[in-house]
């Protein structure tokens, strides 16, 4: 009696082929998340020429445009973009549509700002940057060219003090800048909890009715204190 040959299983070549190639895919994907610009992300310094003040700047990397630059240093260190002269070694103004990579500029290489003259209203967003502002003295409501406010810029560097000034002085935190982002979602894009918890306060004070009663005492105090 002659015994039956099980049938042997042979391996689909496609099959095999197909696996190879989505190895094959992985890797390279995996490879092109090493190659990224994104994952190579370094910082640079930055020196305001006029104030002597040096800033690290995180997570930047060489396909980085001086453009996009100018649009975090808004919030960073408190300068319209329509103010900022960003310099490298020497004393010419690099171009908005230019990289990091094309200047060559290096991991730890020290970027340089001036500033063209300012006007009242510039020199109230770079105070709400800096925590030095002891009254209102220009229009609250004026925007950056970015759509930036003053308690924007205040609300990202954690200056609780100067939001409390520019909510009394009548800035509003529905404004939005044109990224569609208000001082509320600010506060929280860019982790700052004292920022959040003022903006709180500031409207449940409106919603009870509290807020208008706080500005009556204020002004009855200051108007006490000038006689």
């Amino acid at each position: 009696m002659q015994s039956k040959r099980r049938p042997t299983l042979t391996t689909n070549p496609q099959t095999r082929t197909g696996t190879s190639s989505r190895t094959l895919w992985q890797r390279q994907l995996r490879l092109g998340e090493l190659l990224s610009p994104q994952s190579r992300l370094f910082n640079i310094k930055l020196q305001i020429i006029e104030s002597d003040e040096l800033f690290s700047l995180p997570e930047c990397h060489r396909d980085l445009s001086i453009g996009k630059l100018k649009n975090r240093l808004e919030l960073y260190v408190g300068i319209p973009v329509n103010f900022q002269r960003i310099q490298y070694l020497d004393e010419a103004d690099l171009e908005d549509e230019s990289t990091l990579r094309k200047h060559e500029i290096i991991p730890g290489g020290t970027l340089t700002m001036r500033i063209w003259p300012e006007d009242s209203w510039g020199q109230l967003v770079a105070a709400a940057a800096s925590g030095k502002i002891k009254k209102v003295g220009a229009d609250v409501k004026l925007k950056t060219p970015l759509g930036r406010t003053a308690l924007h810029v205040a609300v990202t560097s954690g200056q609780v003090e100067c939001i409390s000034i520019l909510l009394d002085g009548g800035a509003r935190i529905s404004d939005e800048d044109n990224e569609g982002h208000n001082a509320a979602q600010l506060a929280r894009l860019w982790k700052q909890r004292e920022s959040e918890r003022r903006l709180f306060r500031h409207r449940w004070m409106i919603r009870t009715g509290r807020s208008s009663q706080h500005q009556n005492i204020k002004q009855n105090l200051e108007a006490k204190a000038d006689i």
